[in-house]
């Protein structure tokens, strides 16, 4: 059970996604709230914390996420110091306001971790994973670039003239290799066919920078587990696309693909490949690998995502052995014939 109140669930939702109250249904996000809790946790077993002798109370982080995330979202190039500075200046119960050096490393903890759990990078109780966390000068859309582009540069912060800028002959090849793929997909890819008809194997996980990340060589497959916050995320940037897109041909396609609370209506259908708009390239090399034939023994005799090679297979396998079987026979038969005869 989280340690979050009723109350405090529906403003932390509300302020993270921007989704009013009739719209929020709390049974949704139970495992996005395990998350929060598991950072709660982390945070005050962290050694800063204890050496501080301070404990991370549900309501603290909440106030924290609401002075935060709205400033954040309205500018995402904001250094941390900047909203340090803010939060120092508000009224957060249980930390002291007088630029104390406690003070400072407090905030500068509760503020990474609010910035974990509303982006969900990196929210995992590991702390060897955290080190390298939001700091000092450092935009905010920096180090979420760095996420999931280690080692490349950042680039500036898209303006409303830079949305209307489309790479035609990218998105044309784009386009056909979607559709090629697609094409050649004779069944549903979904974990469950994943599971049944490869030997890939799905991990849950709660990073969003490794979602749909393929390892080839072990054959394992990443998949983000917050079905819930990945839909309220993508209507946020639909409607940050409709507000910053002038162009009329362009802003019915940056309308949501579905309705609130059709979460749980989706699950089963068939996906289409030119609906992961942001993991195109994970998501093409995974369908690759589904549509290539097996490459081991232990998923080739199951293999019927193409039921007329599937049952040419079987077929011939089984009139492999029966003539092999007759060719023994006929042998044998042949053997006694002669030395009957003698």
């Amino acid at each position: 059970m989280s340690i979050l109140t009723e109350e405090r669930k529906v403003t932390l939702i509300e302020t993270l996604f921007e989704r009013p109250e009739t719209e929020i249904d709390l049974k949704d996000y139970q495992t996005y709230f395990e998350t929060v809790d598991t950072e709660i946790h982390y945070l005050n077993d962290s050694r800063d914390f204890r050496e501080l002798l301070f404990r991370l109370q549900a309501d603290q982080l909440v106030s924290v996420a609401l002075v935060a995330v709205p400033r954040l979202r309205r500018n995402p190039s904001a250094e941390q110091g900047t909203i340090l500075d803010s939060l120092r200046s508000g009224d957060i119960p249980g930390i002291q306001r007088h630029g104390l050096p406690r003070e400072k490393t407090i905030l500068e903890h509760i503020l990474d971790g609010i910035v974990r759990i509303w982006l969900m990078v990196d929210p995992s109780p590991t702390e060897e994973l955290h080190n390298t966390g939001w700091r000092g000068r450092r935009k905010l859309c920096d180090f979420v670039h760095g996420v999931f582009y280690p080692g490349q540069e950042a680039p500036k912060f898209p303006s409303a003239e830079a949305t209307t800028a489309r790479d035609h002959e990218l998105m044309a090849e784009m386009a056909s290799e979607t559709t090629q793929v697609q094409s050649c997909l004779t069944h549903p890819l979904t974990v469950s066919n994943l599971k049944k008809l490869t030997n890939i194997t799905t991990y849950w996980i709660t990073h969003l920078e490794k979602h749909l990340e393929f390892d080839s060589d072990y054959s394992n497959l990443s998949v983000f587990t917050q079905n819930r916050w990945l839909l309220d995320a993508r209507e946020i940037v639909q409607r940050w696309r409709s507000d910053h897109t002038p162009d009329p041909n362009i802003h019915p396609h940056n309308q949501p693909k579905m309705n609130p609370g059709d979460v749980h209506y989706r699950t089963g259908s068939k996906v289409r490949l030119k609906e992961f708009g942001f993991y195109h390239d994970r998501v093409i090399e995974l369908a690759q690998e589904f549509i290539n034939p097996p490459k081991s023994w232990d998923t080739i005799f199951k293999d019927y995502r193409n039921p007329i090679q599937y049952w040419t297979f079987w077929i011939g396998l089984v009139i492999f052995i029966a003539t092999v079987v007759s060719a023994v026979l006929a042998g044998v038969q042949v053997y006694y014939a002669a030395h009957s005869a003698a």
